[in-house]
C-alpha cells in the first residue's frame, strides 16, 4: 500500500470557462499486488486565474519491479471555485510510469460549468 502526492503540469494546455489550465497536484492511495494496481485518488488544479478544480479518480493497472508501469481510469470532477463554482464533469484517462519516476497521461472527458 502506498500513499503518493504527485505535482502536475500539463504539457498540452487547454482552457475550462474561458481560463486556461495552469497546473496542480494528486493525492492519491495505490495497491500493488503480484504486479496488478488499484489506485484512487484527488487531483486540484490551478488555473492560470487562481481558481481551483477538484477531481476524484480511479484505475486498475500493472506495475513491474522497476516502478515502470501502465493505467487506466476514470475521472470525475467534484467542483471548483470562481468562474469554475458547480464545475461538473467525467472521463477516462491512460497513464505510464517510468523508472525514473516521471510520467504522463492522457486525459479525455466533458465538462459543464453554469452560467
Amino acid at each position: 500500500m502506498n500513499l503518493v502526492k504527485v505535482q502536475c503540469t500539463w504539457t498540452k494546455t487547454f482552457d475550462m470557462a474561458g481560463v486556461a489550465v495552469k497546473d496542480g497536484y494528486s493525492v492519491s492511495a495505490s495497491e500493488a499486488q503480484a504486479g496488478k494496481t488499484k489506485d484512487h485518488g484527488i487531483h486540484v488544479g490551478t488555473m492560470a486565474n487562481g481558481d481551483k478544480y477538484y477531481v476524484h479518480f480511479q484505475s486498475t493497472g500493472m506495475v513491474k519491479p522497476d516502478h515502470s508501469g501502465t493505467s487506466s481510469g476514470t475521472w470525475t470532477f467534484e467542483g471548483g471555485t470562481g468562474k469554475l463554482k458547480g464545475l461538473t464533469g467525467k472521463g477516462t484517462y491512460k497513464g505510464t510510469n517510468n523508472a525514473d519516476g516521471t510520467g504522463g497521461a492522457e486525459v479525455e472527458g466533458e465538462y459543464s460549468v453554469p452560467k
